[in-house]
């Protein structure tokens, strides 16, 4: 007797491995299909009809033929399902919509100062708790909003992914270190109240390095450093996100995995944010380059134009960086991703010459990588929603690594 379980996982086995293979073409037809999988026509033609009914593929173009019926090819239909990432800034509120290749397929930005604060020592804020409120609601109905004009079914959002300036609890439900926004102790439910989709949170750097692993799956083990104005750090192993050890049950497992802005460089050093002194954060941003009024854009053609005050203090900052760089790297041994604002300054010869201070300072002179991030526009937003995207690939694709971009 055939049993009834093993022939069900075969058929969904047979279904993800066309879906893989659609997924990482262009395009494919049946007998494509048949021959590099190894399957009977009426199986392809099966699984194919099976797919397009639920909108994952869609019929492509009509091949040319020697004599014969055209073959008609199918490809993979990216916009289907929708995830949508979201940014809540001090003034403004950003939201992406991302497809199941990670592309942005619609973007919009609201003024909306941000009065969304925490539950930790808040002490009597009935009035704020008030605000707060009033404050998440209207971020509910932007993203209603946004959604509904996406034209995608409702059932077809995959959720809703809110990038967060501060750390996050391991079950993505709370934000444990909040300051920068005021925001410590404020949880999912908060943000999510008056969402109609399910949704989640993540500290903003993991999900810039969500974005690198994505566009770039040949990252196996690396750290990575955003140099945005305040400081963020990911760290990546075998090729996936590292949140902390332990048994990753509790609400607070891996809340400060990759905090490399947080690390002391210098001992009793500047004051950091966070409270104590000495931390990366004061001497890699770069704020700590910036005169007054001055702004980014303005002071790295300064540097370049070789000013001698601006190039005194850049020298020093890049030597920061290397430091930081060296301290991690004697942890974890990885290649090194530069990231973040400031990144999309460095020129070639600055990202060199931090590698050669890193190695100067190294006991081990072991090669590694030091490159520039891939400085996806809004790369902590999209990283974001495809915490959404990625599981729902691996679902329908068999958790496959077949992905191209």
């Amino acid at each position: 007797m055939t049993d009834p379980t093993a022939t069900s996982a075969l058929k969904t086995h047979n279904r993800q491995r066309i879906a893989a293979f659609i997924y990482g073409h262009d395009s494919a037809t049946k007998q494509d299909l048949a021959t590099e999988l190894g399957l009977s026509l009426p199986t392809v033609t099966q699984n194919l009809r099976a797919l397009e009914e639920s909108g994952l593929i869609v019929k492509h173009e009509l091949l040319g033929s020697t004599g014969g019926r055209r073959a008609q090819s199918y490809a993979f239909d990216s916009g289907s399902h929708m995830a949508i990432g979201a940014s809540l800034g001090r003034d403004e509120v950003t939201l992406c919509a991302v497809d199941l290749r990670g592309h942005v397929t619609s973007r919009s930005s609201f003024r909306l100062p941000y009065v969304g604060g925490g539950h930790e020592g808040a002490g009597d804020q009935r009035g704020a708790g008030n605000r707060d409120a009033a404050y998440y609601a209207e971020v509910g109905h932007l993203i209603n909003a946004f959604a509904t004009s996406l034209g995608t079914a409702p059932d077809r959002i995959l959720g809703v992914a809110f990038t967060i300036q501060g750390l996050v609890s391991g079950d993505d439900q709370r934000i444990t270190f909040g300051t920068i926004m005021g925001n410590t102790g404020a949880t999912l439910e908060d943000f999510s109240r008056s969402i109609d989709y399910p949704a989640l949170l993540i500290h903003d750097s993991d999900a810039s390095a969500m974005a690198e692993l994505w566009f770039d799956d040949g990252i196996v083990d690396a750290a990575c450093l955003y140099l945005e104005r305040r400081i963020g750090g990911a760290v990546i192993i075998d090729g996936a996100l590292h949140r902390g050890g332990g048994s990753g049950t509790g609400p607070n497992e891996g809340s400060n995995s990759g905090t490399i802005e947080h690390m002391t460089l210098v001992p009793d050093g500047r004051l950091c944010y966070c409270g104590q002194h000495g931390c990366v954060d004061p001497y890699c941003s770069p704020e700590a380059l910036l005169r007054e009024g001055e702004s980014l854009a303005q002071c790295f053609a300064r540097i370049h134009g070789e000013d001698a005050d601006h190039t005194e203090d850049f020298r020093e900052w890049l030597t920061y960086i290397a430091q930081t760089v060296n301290n991690v790297r004697m942890v974890f041994g990885s290649d090194v991703i530069i990231g973040g604002e400031a990144s999309t300054f460095l020129d070639d010869e600055d990202l060199a010459e931090i590698r050669r201070l890193v190695i100067a300072r190294s006991a081990f002179h072991d090669d590694f990588i030091l490159r520039r991030s891939l400085c996806v526009a809004d790369q902590s937003i999209v990283g974001a929603a495809l915490r959404f995207v990625s599981p729902f690939i691996d679902h329908v694709c068999g958790n496959q690594n077949i992905r191209t971009i």
